[in-house]
């Protein structure tokens, strides 16, 4: 009995040490699916109501972005009539199909896009809802079954001059199924 406990103990302690940038996922059938990692300075934190979704249900994404770096950096804003600080998508990867955010099928966004500070220690919000429909799509065609990648993304602004930009992003994948 001690060397079993022993070797889970062991195990835990391995498994708690992180060497790599490798997100942190936490989950439980019961609890919401959590991604959390630091990338280039920014804290992500996604949670999704769960991972495998049968027709029909609403699929909810609710993001936090914490600027860690210690400067301000500048990021995209969004336009005048979709301000959208925190981008989510989420695509079929082979076919390039993007889920259909609740709320927006009649939304036609501007192309002004603007962009401000993102200080130290703020945190940005995002809380979105998708159904199963195929964005763009005239006539809100059914999202077809399969893997999808769900993104969440702040795009920098690097250069204001020139408008190089670099999305700073972290990724899962969620399930459609029958």
């Amino acid at each position: 009995m001690k060397k079993w406990l022993i070797v889970v103990l062991v195990t835990f302690g391995l498994v708690g040490c992180r060497f790599s940038s490798e997100p942190v996922v936490k989950s439980t059938d019961a609890d919401p699916i959590v991604i959390q990692d630091t990338i280039n300075g920014l804290n992500f934190y996604v949670e999704l109501n769960k991972d495998t979704f049968s027709k029909g249900e609403e699929i909810r994404v609710k993001a936090k972005v914490t600027n860690e770096r210690g400067t301000t950096l500048t990021h995209v804003i969004g336009s005048s009539s979709c301000p959208t600080p925190i981008k989510i998508l989420i695509t079929k990867p082979d076919e390039g199909y993007q889920l259909l955010e609740k709320g927006t099928e009649n939304l036609v966004c501007t192309d002004d896009y603007g962009w401000g500070p993102f200080k130290p220690n703020e945190t940005l919000e995002i809380d979105a809802v998708y159904v199963q429909k195929i964005r763009n799509s005239p006539s809100k065609k059914e999202a077809p079954r399969g893997t999808y990648e769900v993104k969440v993304l702040v795009t920098e602004i690097l250069d204001v001059s020139s408008l190089e930009i670099t999305p700073i992003a972290i990724n899962t994948t969620i399930s459609l199924v029958e």
